[in-house]
C-alpha cells in the first residue's frame, strides 16, 4: 500500500509501519563524533563545522564560492582560471571545470579537482587564495581528504585511476589502476579505506590507504535487476553511479544510481520502462536495491514518489536518514536508513539542476547547490515523531555565481536537458527522465536499446553533433529531437508549437555548443604519433569516410543537409537481423544496413560502439568486427600497428 501524503511546500510520503523517536528533533542536540571528523566526502559543496561557511564549487565558470550563512551573500568569488567566453567556433569550454571539493580536517584548506585542467587545487580557506595547484591525472573528478596521513585521494575518470597525492606537495605517491570511469569518493580514516563509485558500474572499489601506498580491498558488484514481470516495475542494468556514502554507526554502504530496462522493444518502450531511481544499501557481503515505485495498483517500492537522476547522497549524524539529491527531477529524497523506506520529499527547491545537499550540525538546516540556476536553497528540516523529515525554504534562493558568462539561450538548454521537472518545461511525464538521463555528462549511458529501427546504442552528444543525425542519417536538425521527447520521454512537444520552440531551439544551441569533449586519457605522445601515421595511409583507407575536422564524410557535398540526397551511406558489414529498412524523418527510403559515418570525437569515453554496441573496445571494432575489411583496411596491420592505432583513437 502508497503512504503519501502533499503538502504545499513539499511532499511527505509517511513511512508504512511503527517507529519509535524519542523527540520531534532528536537530532537537534546530536554531538559531533570523532569518525565524522576522520571522514571525507567529495561533493560540489562542503559546510564549516560551525555552519558559518559554505564553499562551493562553479564548474560552469571555473570559480568557487565561499558563502556565508550569516549574511546568505558570496564573501568571495575565487576565480580558478580566467572567466570562459564562447571561442570563435562559437563553442563554450571552461578550462578547469571544478567538479568536487573537500575542506580539510582542521577547515584550513580546501581541495578541488579540476576536471578539464587534468588538476588538484588547494585553497586557503580564510583568505581564498590558491596555495598549490598541479596537474595530476585526466579528469580528476572527487578529491577528499586522508589527513590521518597527510594526503589527498582522487579519482581520475579518463586514467581509470585512484591517485593518492602528498598534501602539501601534491606529488604523486601511490596509484592503483581500477575499473572503468571512478567516479564518486568517501574516504575514512578510522578504517583508513577509500569508496569509489564507477559511474556505469558495474559497481564500486575499496582500497585500503596506508602513507605510501593504495590497494585494491574489494571490487563489488551492484547486481543488474531482472524482469519483474511487468516493464513498469524497476529494473534493468546498473547506470549514472554518481555518488556513495558509508556509514559508520550501521557498517552500510549506501550507493546512489539508475537502473536503465533494455530488454523491452519499441513500440511498448516508453519513458515509464526506460530508467528508474535507485539507492543500493550493502552490509558486508548482503545487498539491497531500492526502487522508485512503479505505480502498479497493489506493488510498493520503496521510494513513495517518483524521483529521477540520483546525484549525491548525504547522512545525518546518526546515520538514520539518508537525503538523496535527485538532479533531474529536482528535488530531495529522505530515506529512513533503519527501515528502508522512503521518509520525506523535499519539493520543490527553488532553482534547477541540484547537485549536492550538506546539513548543519545540529541537523536542523540544509543548504542545496544548484549548478543551472547558480544558486544554493536554504531549507528548515524537522523530524516528526511519525517517522518522517518535512521541510520548508528558507527565504530567496542565494545567489552563488553572480553574473553568468555562459550565454543564456545555452544556460535554458543545459536546464531542458537536465530537467525532468515537467511542472515546469514538458519533456517528460510525472518527472521520470531527462534527456541527460540517456545521456549521463552528455555523454552515452553505454545501453543498446531495441528500437523499431534495430538495435541501436545510446550516442554521446559530447563535442557537438556533425552532419546528419541517426546512425542512418534519419534527422538533420536537433531541433527535430521533440519527437525523441514525446515517443521516449513521454513529453508533450510538437514540432509547430511555438511556445515550446524556444526550449528547442535553446537545447540544441547548448548541445551544439556547450557539452566539451571529455579529456582524454594520460596516453603516450610517441605512441598517438605513430598511430596517427597509421591512420592516415592510403593502404588502411581510414580517411575515405574519416576525414576533415570531425573525421566524418556525414553531409559531404551536402552543406544545407538535406534529408533527399546527396546522402554517402556505408555498409560496413555489422548489419543484424534486426535492422530494419524504415524511412527518415522526411519521409525518404533508409535501407536496414547502410550508416551513417560517426565522428570521432570522444571515443575513448564512448564504449561500446558501432550502430548496435556490438564492440566493447575500438580493438574490437578493428578486427573481431572488421574481418572483411569493410570497416577500414585493417587485417594486414601488426600487433604493433593495431595497438598505435587504438591510442590515437583514445587520444581524439
Amino acid at each position: 500500500m502508497k503512504c503519501a501524503q502533499w503538502g504545499a511546500l513539499l511532499s511527505v510520503v509517511t513511512a508504512c509501519g511503527p517507529t519509535r523517536i524519542d523527540t520531534a528533533n532528536s537530532l537537534a542536540n546530536e554531538t559531533l563524533r570523532p569518525s565524522e571528523l576522520q571522514s571525507s566526502h567529495a561533493l560540489t559543496l562542503a559546510i564549516t563545522r560551525d555552519d558559518q561557511w559554505l564553499f562551493v564549487v562553479r564548474p560552469d565558470e571555473d570559480a568557487v564560492a565561499k558563502v556565508s550563512t550569516r549574511s546568505l551573500r558570496v564573501e568571495r568569488m575565487i576565480a580558478l582560471a580566467p572567466t570562459p567566453t564562447v571561442d570563435a567556433a562559437g563553442r563554450y569550454t571552461p578550462s578547469v571545470s571544478p567538479r568536487s571539493l573537500a575542506l580539510s580536517e582542521d577547515e584550513t584548506r580546501v581541495a578541488i579537482a579540476g576536471e578539464r585542467a587534468g588538476e588538484v587545487i588547494v585553497l586557503d580557506a580564510h583568505t581564498g587564495v590558491i596555495t598549490m595547484r598541479k596537474r595530476v591525472c585526466a579528469r580528476p573528478i572527487s578529491v577528499a581528504w586522508a589527513s590521518a596521513v597527510q594526503g589527498l585521494i582522487v579519482t581520475c575518470a579518463a586514467d581509470d585511476r585512484v591517485l593518492l597525492l602528498d598534501d602539501r606537495t601534491l606529488s604523486e605517491r601511490a596509484s592503483v589502476r581500477v575499473q572503468a570511469l571512478p567516479w564518486g569518493l568517501w574516504v575514512d580514516a578510522l578504517t583508513q579505506r577509500a569508496h569509489v563509485t564507477h559511474l556505469h558500474g558495474p559497481g564500486t572499489t575499496t582500497l585500503d590507504w596506508s602513507p605510501f601506498s593504495l590497494m585494491i580491498r574489494s571490487e563489488d558488484r551492484i547486481s543488474d535487476v531482472a524482469p519483474r514481470g511487468h516493464r513498469t516495475l524497476a529494473h534493468g542494468r546498473v547506470r549514472s553511479m554518481y555518488d556513495l556514502a558509508w556509514s559508520p554507526t550501521q557498517r552500510a554502504l549506501w550507493v546512489a544510481h539508475e537502473l536503465h530496462g533494455d530488454d523491452t522493444a519499441q513500440p511498448e518502450l516508453d519513458f515509464e520502462s526506460t530508467v528508474f531511481a535507485a539507492v543500493t544499501v550493502r552490509e558486508g557481503a548482503r545487498s539491497e536495491t531500492l526502487t522508485v515505485d512503479s505505480r502498479l495498483a497493489g506493488v510498493d517500492g520503496a521510494m513513495g514518489d517518483v524521483v529521477s537522476g540520483p546525484r549525491s547522497l548525504t547522512l545525518s549524524r546518526d546515520g538514520r536518514w539518508l537525503f538523496v539529491v535527485a538532479q533531474a527531477s529536482e528535488d530531495v529524497l529522505v530515506m529512513d536508513t533503519e527501515r528502508r523506506v522512503q521518509a520525506g520529499l523535499l519539493r520543490p527547491l527553488a532553482g534547477h539542476w541540484p547537485q549536492a545537499i550538506v546539513l548543519s550540525q545540529d541537523n536542523t538546516r540544509a543548504f542545496v547547490d544548484l549548478r543551472n540556476s547558480g544558486t544554493i536553497t536554504q531549507l528548515a528540516l524537522r523530524y516528526e515523531p511519525s517517522g518522517t523529515v518535512s521541510a520548508r525554504v528558507l527565504g530567496a534562493p542565494i545567489d552563488a555565481r553572480g553574473t553568468d558568462p555562459m550565454p543564456s539561450e545555452m544556460r535554458l538548454g543545459q536546464r531542458v536537458f537536465v530537467t525532468a521537472n515537467d511542472t515546469d518545461i514538458p519533456v517528460t511525464t510525472n518527472r521520470w527522465m531527462a534527456c541527460a538521463s540517456c545521456h549521463p555528462e552528455g555523454t552515452t549511458n553505454r545501453i543498446t536499446w531495441k528500437f523499431s529501427q534495430g538495435p541501436r546504442d545510446t550516442p554521446s552528444n559530447a563535442g557537438g553533433p556533425d552532419g546528419f543525425l541517426f546512425r542512418t542519417a534519419d534527422r538533420r536538425d536537433l531541433r527535430e529531437y521533440w519527437q525523441t521527447i514525446v515517443v521516449e520521454q513521454g513529453g508533450h512537444f510538437a514540432a509547430d508549437d511555438q511556445i515550446l520552440a524556444p526550449y528547442l531551439d535553446a537545447v540544441a544551441s547548448y548541445v551544439q555548443s556547450a557539452i566539451p569533449t571529455p579529456p582524454a586519457p594520460t596516453l603516450d605522445p610517441a605512441q598517438i604519433a605513430r598511430g596517427r601515421a597509421v591512420f592516415d595511409r592510403t593502404d588502411t583507407q581510414c580517411r575515405r569516410c574519416h576525414d576533415g575536422p570531425s573525421l566524418t564524410d556525414s553531409g559531404r557535398n551536402n552543406p544545407t543537409l538535406n534529408l533527399s540526397g546527396p546522402v554517402q551511406l556505408w555498409d560496413v558489414g555489422i548489419c543484424s537481423p534486426e535492422d530494419r529498412a524504415h524511412q527518415d524523418m522526411a519521409g525518404h527510403p533508409r535501407a536496414a544496413c547502410r550508416l551513417d559515418t560517426p565522428a570521432l570525437r570522444g571515443l575513448h569515453d564512448s564504449a561500446p560502439y558501432l550502430h548496435d554496441g556490438r564492440a566493447g573496445t575500438l580493438r574490437e571494432v578493428l578486427t573481431t568486427h572488421n574481418r572483411r575489411d569493410q570497416h577500414g583496411v585493417t587485417s594486414h596491420l601488426s600487433a604493433h600497428e593495431l595497438d598505435d592505432l587504438v591510442v590515437f583513437l583514445q587520444s581524439l
